[in-house]
């Protein structure tokens, strides 16, 4: 992993966790953030991803966002990015389209009741629905 990353895990309820992305993210914390992801919803664990803190993200880490995403929505439980409005990581995710995927909200605590709402349609991509993907976009 790159020295200047950090992913850590904490458990806000059986619910739902919250990874923290700090420091520069590449191929090889994407791989790790993947992997990390994957163990969560096999669980049934909502995921609340914190990116507040990261200072570079590249296309692998977008990637392994966006497959984190497909997981949750396969396993039937809430996948949602915590970024602030003037993250430069939101702009270039907005530009990406990502986040007409993606449920994101500027307020961890927001996200973290986002992660708890049940699915929408098990099986639908992260399974959020219409109301509250637009709230995490208002946020």
């Amino acid at each position: 992993m790159n020295r200047h990353a950090a992913i850590t895990v904490s458990r806000q309820d059986d619910s739902v966790a919250v990874v923290a992305l700090e420091g520069e993210h590449d191929l090889a914390s994407a791989q790790e953030a993947t992997r990390v992801f994957e163990r969560l919803v096999a669980e049934g664990t909502g995921v609340v991803v914190d990116l507040s803190r990261a200072t570079f993200v590249d296309t692998t880490t977008v990637h392994a966002l966006v497959v984190g995403r497909r997981l949750a929505g396969e396993a039937g439980v809430r996948f949602v990015v915590n970024l602030p409005e003037s993250h430069v990581a939101r702009r270039v995710l907005a530009l990406m389209r990502v986040l007409d995927v993606l449920p994101a909200s500027s307020d961890l605590e927001e996200a973290i009741e986002l992660a708890r709402e049940p699915p929408a349609a098990r099986g639908r991509a992260g399974g959020a629905s219409a109301d509250a993907e637009q709230r995490s976009r208002s946020g």
